[in-house]
C-alpha cells in the first residue's frame, strides 16, 4: 500500500492544523525567569523528552499500524 506525496502532505497539514488549535499558548521564557528557576537536570530532561515526543507525533501515520504499533508516514 503506497501513499502518494499529496496524500502524505494532506495528512501532515491536517495533523498540524489540529495541533495548532489544541495546543495551549506558551510564553517565551526570559533570562530573568531562567535565573529564578531552580530545576534539576532531571526535570529539564523530562520536559525536553516530553516536547520531543509531542513534536514527533505528526511523523506517525494516524491510520496504519504494524503489529499494533504506529508506523511513520514516510517509509524509508
Amino acid at each position: 500500500d503506497v501513499m502518494s506525496k499529496e496524500e502524505i502532505m494532506s495528512q501532515v497539514k491536517r495533523s498540524r492544523l489540529g495541533e495548532k488549535n489544541a495546543a495551549p499558548v506558551q510564553k517565551e521564557l526570559e533570562a530573568e525567569d531562567l535565573e529564578q528557576m531552580s530545576d534539576s537536570n532531571q526535570d529539564i530532561k523530562n520536559r525536553l523528552s516530553e516536547t520531543v515526543r509531542d513534536n514527533a507525533k505528526h511523523l506517525l501515520d494516524p491510520e496504519r499500524k504494524v503489529n499494533g504499533q504506529p508506523v511513520p508516514v514516510q517509509q524509508p
